[in-house]
């Protein structure tokens, strides 16, 4: 389902989310952040199934290996709740290699 419109009704899906990151820098080199966010539709304006609050949670840190190489390494935690159904999470790991030029 198209989660700005409601595909049963037409009608517009009224929401209200944010999302948030607190940055830490240990030295030229080492980077630690953290973070969360959600949005939560209003479930009046949404059918049985259909996702309804959408939240995250993460930590990760990078290191910068040289100026045109970052590795960096994160966990994440995800809940998603669904109308008038079970709910959903994900433990999330994931690394990266960011490179600049």
């Amino acid at each position: 389902a198209i989660q700005g419109v409601n595909t049963v009704t037409g009608n517009e899906i009224s929401t209200f989310g944010m999302w948030t990151q607190l940055n830490y820098f240990l030295n030229k080199k080492m980077q630690f952040n953290t973070g969360f966010g959600f949005d939560n539709p209003d479930n009046g304006d949404i059918n049985d199934g259909n996702r309804g609050r959408n939240s995250f949670y993460y930590v990760n840190t990078m290191y910068r290996v040289f100026p045109m190489l970052t590795l960096g390494f994160e966990y994440s935690y995800w809940e998603t709740e669904y109308k008038n159904a079970a709910k959903g999470t994900a433990n999330r790991f994931q690394t990266s290699a960011i490179f600049a030029w």
